[in-house]
């Protein structure tokens, strides 16, 4: 059985007679998904409106419970400031708790409530206002005594935030229903949308308005089509959705977002406007103002300056440390190639680096001398696809170059590259000059930066990555650098060689 809801199709039970949506009629939310190569598989299953609440229920709510829990922190402080002889001192607990209730106030949803981060935040701020007091009143115990008592409090809100979080506690005040979303696209767009949020928000999609024109498709990606644009503050408002997600790039009036966004905020939703720049972090991003209009910059992604020479400094300081450490175990593996099969040490291969620009990467080696002329036969056999070759059974592998592949240590003589200033430790994969004449546009961007001995590439499956899913996690990287990034890198390096992960 199904309805309509502005000549669309609606999902089962959404639409009641003589009203648009009926407040009891079941909604969609998304049941436990499994990943899957790209995003997570959207699964939908029943759910009544009712036994959810409004976003500014919800907002109230968390409101009372956290104001009741603070009120009861400052009370506690303040009773034990008393018992400790510190009456003159009884004062921070109330200018906390006036300050943290301003904060609350000031909250017109749910996400601009914070987590740990944003309370930690003020209470440094809190911690500087203290010590500035102390040196205008010239009492430096004072300031000692404001931070202690500021650090049993943000103890307390941070305490309180974590167990907020908690399901057991959400039932105990009322939300324990998830957030929701409708999202807002044109036909192209619309399944794009709900792909990219699936796996990376615990906000469960519940439907989709479609902006151009009549659409009689009963889902996107696995997604109710509720409406249209028509139908947006109706569904909000019957459906308890938190929050609308808009793609700026479909043709909406401009007129028609500016009284959406009066709506929800009328009815306690957030509204997201996202727009189609993909593979670039938050991070890089400046908002500002034009005018009337608001303006998003995007910073540059790769080092450059002190940034890019402090990170060559400390990858050759880094590298030098690894290469004598690891001294005694290439002389291991040299010993062992030169047993297991005729011909050299090491291997020679010219490699491109940034800019166009050529070099000799060396790697322990770990195949016949013949594996060059023998790859033309074996074309036929590659897994990958591209530009790049790969076997898992490659008949050309030595036996004690199946072992050094295992763990990655044919790679380590690559620390000499590191060290010339030809790669870096962490980067995208070293290109082959026929590898090169293959790239478009796209995939030129992994020279935009060093190739590296480790990357994004490395933990993330290696050799059982196909062409295309090597060449978008390389840009991934070089888009969206930053030395936390490197550090998370190294560490997931690390994981990767110990359990061989996507080596062969």
């Amino acid at each position: 059985m199904s309805g309509e809801v502005g000549d669309f199709p609606v999902h089962a039970g959404l639409v009641a007679e003589g009203s648009v949506i009926e407040s009891a009629s079941p909604a969609l939310i998304r049941a436990p998904s499994r990943p899957s190569a790209r995003s997570n598989v959207l699964q939908f299953a029943a759910r009544h409106p009712e036994s959810g609440i409004s976003p500014l229920e919800a907002l109230r709510r968390v409101r009372i419970a956290s104001i009741t829990v603070m009120a009861a922190v400052a009370v506690v402080a303040t009773v034990g400031l008393v018992v400790a002889g510190l009456r003159m001192m009884i004062l921070a607990p109330v200018c906390w708790l006036a300050a943290e209730i301003v904060v609350l106030q000031l909250c017109r949803h749910l996400d601009e409530m914070g987590g740990v981060a944003d309370a930690l935040r003020r209470q440094v701020l809190y911690g500087m206002t203290a010590c500035v007091a102390g040196v205008l009143i010239q009492r430096p115990d004072v300031s000692l005594k404001l931070l202690l008592i500021l650090g049993f409090f943000a103890s307390a809100e941070v305490t309180w935030l974590l167990v907020l979080r908690l399901p057991r506690v959400r039932r105990t005040i009322g939300i324990a229903s998830p957030s929701s979303a409708l999202i807002v696209a044109d036909r192209s767009t619309a399944a794009e949308t709900v792909e990219d949020r699936a796996g990376v928000s615990s906000t469960n999609v519940v439907g989709v308005c479609l902006v151009d024109g009549h659409d009689r498709e009963a889902s996107v990606a696995g997604v109710p089509v509720l409406g249209t644009v028509d139908d947006v503050v109706a569904l909000v408002q019957s459906l308890n959705i938190h929050e609308v997600v808009v793609r700026l790039e479909s043709p909406l009036d401009q007129e028609w977002l500016s009284e959406l966004q009066w709506s929800l905020e009328e009815l306690g939703a957030r509204l997201t406007l996202v727009t189609r720049l993909r593979n670039t972090r938050s991070g890089r991003i400046k908002v500002s103002g034009m005018g009337s209009s608001i303006v998003l910059g995007v910073a540059h992604a790769r080092p450059t300056g002190l940034a890019r020479r402090a990170k060559a400094a400390a990858e050759f300081v880094l590298a030098l440390t690894l290469f004598a450490l690891s001294l005694p175990l290439l002389a291991v593996c040299a010993v062992a190639v030169r047993l297991d099969s005729p011909g050299p040490v090491l291997f020679r291969q010219t490699r491109v680096r940034d800019g166009d620009r050529t070099f000799t990467m060396l790697k322990l080696r770990t195949m016949h001398l013949d594996a060059e002329e023998r790859r033309a036969e074996l074309e036929e056999s590659n897994e990958v696809g591209g530009a790049l070759f790969k076997m898992k059974a490659d008949p050309r592998v030595t036996r004690v170059g199946r072992v050094l592949r295992k763990f990655s240590l044919d790679e380590l003589p690559q620390l000499l590259n590191v060290m010339r200033g030809e790669m870096a430790l962490i980067g995208p994969r070293p290109a082959l000059p026929s590898e090169v004449e293959m790239y478009d546009r796209r995939a030129s961007r992994r020279l935009s930066v060093k190739p590296g001995l480790t990357g994004l590439w490395q933990v993330s499956g290696r050799s059982r990555l196909s062409w295309e899913e090597s060449v978008a996690i390389d840009i991934e990287y070089v888009d969206n650098w930053s030395p936390s990034l490197d550090v998370r890198i190294a560490l997931e390096t690390v994981r990767a060689v110990a359990f061989k992960d996507g080596a062969y």
